[in-house]
């Protein structure tokens, strides 16, 4: 199986607006909702944008997912090919260690490759 290219006019299409806010970004894509909405409510979480724990734990995107009512998995699945990931699925791109802690940024790609906005 091989992912499809989804067209722009298929999906919701989400600016990244805070240099570290890609988790933001990748729910408010996923929720169809405002970059500005997810970052208002992360707030109210006490999720803010620059607590480098959401750019290291996926725990903090899984709880925006869920308030805007969308089911994730709870644990974390290793890319091995296109054919094992769910037809939904947010991709750690870039990611390193510092202090045996895993930071990542998220990445998507629809139609054509555009700056690298990833944390």
């Amino acid at each position: 199986m091989t992912p499809q290219m989804l067209q722009p006019s298929s999906r919701n299409v989400v600016l990244q607006e805070d240099s570290t806010g890609c988790g933001l970004a990748c729910v408010a894509t996923v929720a169809g909702v405002r970059y500005q909405e997810v970052k208002k409510v992360a707030g109210q979480l006490g999720i803010e944008v620059l607590d480098s724990r959401l750019w290291s734990d996926p725990t903090y995107v899984r709880t925006l997912l869920k308030h805007f009512g969308i089911a994730t998995s709870s644990h974390t699945q290793l890319f091995s090919s296109w054919d094992t990931i769910p037809p939904l699925a947010l991709l750690a791109i870039k990611w390193h260690t510092i202090n045996g802690r895993a930071f990542f940024g998220i990445g998507s790609y629809i139609g054509k490759v555009q700056e690298d906005r990833s944390c």
